[in-house]
This record gives structure tokens, sequence and C-alpha cells, in this order.
């Protein structure tokens, strides 16, 4: 986490700094080749973490599987 890779910020903004859907967030970390998203309630609230996991695997494919807990913060992993 200490490396300078890890130090990047993205605005979660669009050309027009206009707020990003899930998808279009989803799309952006994607495109700068961003393999960890963490959010802790934050950014990501129109989709639960099981449908933000499905959306990522059909946006990133190259990931085999996502990590992700459930509403009992269980880690789920989906293939």
């Amino acid at each position: 986490m200490l490396q300078n890779r890890s130090r990047l910020y993205v605005l979660a903004a669009d050309g027009r700094r206009r707020h990003l859907s899930e998808l279009g967030l989803l799309y952006k970390v994607n495109n700068i080749d961003i393999r960890v998203l963490i959010d802790v309630g934050a950014q990501i609230l129109e989709m639960d973490n099981f449908d933000l996991a499905k959306a990522w695997l059909v946006i990133d494919y190259q990931a085999q599987a996502a990590v992700y807990f459930d509403a009992d913060n269980k880690p789920i992993v989906l293939y």
C-alpha cells in the first residue's frame, strides 16, 4: 500500500466534473488498470456488493474472480 503506484487519487467524475455512476466508476478504474477497489460505503450507493462484484467481472474481463463481503460481513468469492 505504501508504494508509489498506490498513492494515486482518481476523481470519480466525468470530463464535465459530474458524478460518475457506479458503472462509470468501474469503467474508469478499469481503464487506468486499477485491480483493487475498496469502498467503505461512501461512493458506491446504488449497488450492493454482489451486484458490484458481478459488474466488475463483466467490465474487467481479465479478472478471474472478485472478493466481496456479504450482508453478514462474510467474505465471498465470485467467479
